[in-house]
Formats: structure tokens, sequence, C-alpha cells
């Protein structure tokens, strides 16, 4: 996870449509993952009204994928959010030609860091299985 920092978030607004969106992320050692957006952004809308979010990080050349499912909270410390902005803006400078991460171009008013506190995450490897044959196709991580 913390070597794939791109990841699909999925969220749903209060009637009920799905939205996803690219977001970079940061993980900490209790697999807590963490990303920024602002306030007036969809994905920050659908989370006001219903907290629960799922993640997709995909390495396209291994054939590998990791499902999250969890909960979506604003990270009030302002040192976690300092701390998750720097990574955030190191791994942008380091894989993009730009200085910035995406969403400071979004006029959508003030950052907020957002804690995905998990309750399953699945890892995947789909060369290891037949297109026939799922059972194995999937591991459990964790599961709460």
């Amino acid at each position: 996870l913390k070597s794939h920092p791109v990841a699909a978030l999925a969220t749903v607004s209060a009637d009920g449509a799905p939205h996803v969106a690219t977001v970079y992320t940061s993980i900490d050692d209790d697999l807590n993952i963490y990303f920024i957006t602002k306030q007036a952004t969809t994905k920050s809308k659908n989370i006001a009204e219903n907290n629960r979010v799922a993640l997709a990080i995909t390495d396209a050349h291994s054939l590998q994928t990791v499902q999250v499912q969890g909960v979506a909270e604003i990270v009030s410390d302002q040192n976690i959010a300092h701390q998750v902005l720097s990574r955030v803006t190191n791994v942008v400078q380091s894989t993009t030609d730009s200085q910035e991460a995406p969403v400071s171009k979004l006029a959508a008013g003030d950052y907020i860091v957002y804690r995905v506190s998990s309750n399953s995450i699945r890892f995947g490897e789909f060369y290891k299985s037949n297109i026939n044959d799922t059972s194995d196709l999937f591991d459990q991580i964790q599961n709460s």
C-alpha cells in the first residue's frame, strides 16, 4: 500500500448515487489510509452524508489489487494533517511533473484531510488464478 499511493475512492451521495474519484493516499502502520480533498468536492459532500467508503489500489503490472472498505473521518489533529499533506506533496513531486497535488487546482474551499479506518482489506493476485476459479483469488488481510 505504501508503494502505491494512488487509489480510486468510492462514495455514495445521500440519494444513493455512486461516485468515484482518484486520490493520492498515505498509510500509517495501523493500516489507516489518509487522503486530502477540499470541502466543496463531491467526495467530501458525500462523506458528510454517509462516511462509509471503499478504496481500490491496483498494480497493473503485477495484476495485484487491494480493496478496502471502511469509515472516513476528518482528521482534526493538525500535526497529522500536515504530515499527510507533506507525504502526498512528496509523492506528487516524485511521480509527476507537477509541484502540487491535483486537488490544489480545484476552487472548492479549504483542504480537508480524511482518515479511512478500514473494516475490511482484501488483497487480490489475479495472475495466480484462472477465470473459472476465484476461490483463492483474494486473501483477507483485515476484517473487523
